[in-house]
């Protein structure tokens, strides 16, 4: 409870997911500094990569190149990236999330696995679970492969969501 005197128990609650990729780095020897560090680092490379996938696959590759520059340009994104928060990791979650839904609408598990860790990182990210599986939902075709599909998408969420709760409780 919040009025317990051990002060780390109350953020027992709040998404692990970006905690866990930290002490993934210290466990392979980096100080926490650096790990924090190089989860930073990857994420704005993985975002970088997964932006110009995105876009090259939707819009083509100058839409790609042209939207990492305003990124970079983006005060609000700059910032982000120069301090040790939990959102670089998330907004890569999010485009990943996105780019498995466009790019690769046959594997709807891929979309609801990428919005599943979005939950685990922020408590926003329940939108990303949540996106995945009305898309695979939304998709043409008879009701019976929409159904599947949705499912298919769901599969991740609910599992990670029940993890999450286990560990909780």
């Amino acid at each position: 409870d919040w009025w317990d005197a051990d002060s780390t128990t109350a953020l027992a609650q709040f998404p692990a997911g970006f905690p866990i990729t930290i002490a993934a780095g210290i466990r392979t020897g980096l100080a926490p500094g650096q790990a924090a560090r190089a989860v930073e680092a990857m994420s704005a490379f993985g975002l970088v990569v997964a932006v110009v996938l995105l876009l090259d696959g939707t819009a083509g590759a100058p839409a790609g190149l042209l939207a990492v520059v305003l990124l970079a340009a983006t005060p609000a994104i700059f910032d982000n990236y120069i301090r040790v928060l939990s959102e670089p990791l998330f907004l890569l979650l999010l485009v990943l999330t996105l780019a498995a839904m466009t790019l690769t609408p046959e594997r709807p598990w891929l979309a609801g696995l990428f919005g599943a860790l979005g939950e685990l990182v922020r408590y926003s990210g329940v939108a990303l679970g949540v996106a995945a599986v009305l898309w695979s939902l939304g998709r043409g075709g008879p009701w019976r492969s929409r159904i599947e599909r949705a499912l298919e998408a769901a599969l991740p969420v609910v599992a990670v969501r029940t993890w999450w709760t286990v560990r909780l409780h």
